[in-house]
């Protein structure tokens, strides 16, 4: 009886370390806000940027809860990765002469030539339009107006 309730004790710790155990992720888009809450529309505790690496603390449907340094926050889930990414322009690691945004382009499969190409089968495509929204900044107290305006549930 005593070695049943030591396995079932045993099984049950064990499944706890397993819930708590933090892994370390890689912020794998070009920039990343980590949230005070898990929704897009909470307060903005830090951004962090490609390769930065973060300490999943807690996963919460499409949002980990995660650490960095000494700050603490939500992230969506479609910004991290669980293969260590690093920029390290200079050394064998990086090609030099490449901007950071080609070499996460070309990681995900898509460099200038696909982007030619690309320009070339779809001449009616205004690409000037998407340059500028994505040299468009919005504010997180703008973003945070409009759902209250539009009466968004956050």
């Amino acid at each position: 009886m005593s070695v049943r309730i030591f396995s079932l004790l045993l099984f049950f710790f064990m499944g706890e370390i397993s819930l708590v155990a933090s892994s370390v992720m890689s912020i794998q888009v070009k920039q990343a806000v980590v949230k005070s809450a898990p929704s897009f529309l909470s307060s903005t505790v830090i951004t962090l940027f490609y390769g930065n690496q973060v300490t999943v603390i807690e996963e919460n449907g499409d949002w980990s809860e995660v650490k960095i340094a000494t700050k603490k926050g939500w992230i969506h889930n479609s910004a991290l990765s669980a293969v260590k990414l690093s920029l390290n322009a200079g050394t064998s690691r990086a090609a030099s002469g490449v901007s950071s945004s080609e070499v996460m382009m070309a990681g995900k499969g898509f460099g200038s030539a696909v982007e030619a190409q690309y320009r070339r089968e779809n001449p009616t495509i205004r690409f000037d339009l998407v340059d500028q929204m994505e040299k468009s900044l919005v504010l997180p107290e703008s973003v945070r107006v409009f759902a209250a305006d539009g009466k968004l549930k956050q």
